[in-house]
């Protein structure tokens, strides 16, 4: 984040040039909702507490945690025996309608010491397995000369 510089490739733009975040991405409304998901809070995202309420999932009884970034709401129900996140809730509006898009998270598995699920199921039953990992060592040179997409999916690591 120090160069305040983003690229995003695509199939049907794959030579796009790195180019500055907007003031909207570095308030924090550029990808929020994964980091959120993920419970990764940073120096420029930084969820308040709203309130705590209880509710059922199934079977479950869950604690849900209300919280709001940047005037957004993000709920996060946590399992209590577990105390891990099984649902995250983000809120839209638009022309005065509030719009809710859950997600499940499943299949926890540990990672440096630190608990992340590996599945999340989207409202319509859609299923998008994650292969996370933390403090991963990059080739800074993305940031500034990024890869083609013929340069493959692991382009940005550092040696290849």
């Amino acid at each position: 984040m120090k160069t305040k510089t983003k690229y995003v490739i695509s199939d049907g733009e794959p030579n796009h040039p790195a180019e500055p975040f907007t003031e909207n991405e570095l308030a924090g409304r550029g990808f929020p909702v994964t980091q959120l998901m993920y419970l990764m809070e940073s120096n420029w995202l930084k969820p308040k507490l709203v309130k705590v309420t209880t509710e059922r999932i199934g079977f479950r009884v869950v604690d849900v945690v209300q919280t709001e970034v940047d005037g957004e709401r993000y709920d996060f129900a946590i399992e209590r025996k577990t105390h891990l996140p099984v649902r995250f809730t983000s809120y839209s509006q638009y022309k005065g309608k509030v719009d809710s898009h859950v997600n499940g998270l499943y299949d926890y598995t540990d990672v440096d010491g630190i608990k992340v699920p590996l599945t999340i199921e989207l409202e319509d039953g859609h299923k998008e397995n994650s292969n996370i990992r933390f403090n991963v060592e990059y080739d800074e040179k993305i940031f500034t000369n990024p890869p083609s997409i013929e340069a493959g999916h692991k382009a940005w690591m550092k040696g290849k």
